[in-house]
């Protein structure tokens, strides 16, 4: 598995709506988080200002938008805004070529799991976490600072309570999977 290179405070990121059509105003407090609290530079896509129906562009837009992202070499992740319903009527009209000379994080969740399963089967690791819009929302700070820690520091533990079924100790190995629409 080809995990892309862990981000450092100043590294460009994008943001698209590969998906839904998104409220830009319901992505104010995870935009800040990037920007503010992680210092990244935030490179936001046209998709996230547009609304086609349900989508948030027609599929034509929304996988050229998502395709600046993937051919960009010095962005070093692409945060999906928000999941919903589209991925799938884009997925096979992106070229991942430049994606593979310089590879990047993609996060999300939801329906953003096509991207996710997509790379899987390339061999490259991506981040089945909180979207942009996820971020900022009460009771998320735990899935926030996961994310966090992974991008920049690249792990992540968990505890999982106390219970007699439970096994005790340790365990190591590749997850994977997700949901999706």
């Amino acid at each position: 598995m080809i995990f892309p290179p862990l981000l450092k405070p100043g590294d460009p990121v994008g943001i698209t709506a590969p998906a839904s059509k998104v409220n830009y105003e319901d992505l104010a407090n995870g935009i800040g988080i990037l920007r503010d609290e992680w210092k990244l530079k935030i490179r936001e896509g046209a998709t996230l200002h547009s609304a086609h129906y349900q989508f948030s562009a027609p599929d034509e837009a929304r996988a050229a938008d998502l395709q600046v992202m993937l051919d960009d070499p010095s962005l070093k992740a692409i945060f999906a805004a928000r999941g919903g319903y589209g991925c799938s009527r884009i997925v096979d009209r992106l070229d991942f070529t430049r994606f593979r000379e310089f590879p990047k994080w993609i996060i999300g969740f939801s329906d953003v799991t096509v991207f996710l399963m997509h790379l899987y089967s390339m061999g490259y690791a991506s981040l089945h976490a909180p979207m942009v819009k996820n971020l900022g929302e009460a009771g998320g700070e735990a899935a926030a600072e996961a994310l966090r820690r992974m991008l920049f520091e690249g792990s992540v533990s968990y505890h999982i309570p106390a219970h007699p079924l439970n096994l005790a100790g340790n365990a190591r190995g590749e997850l994977v999977g997700g949901n999706i629409c």
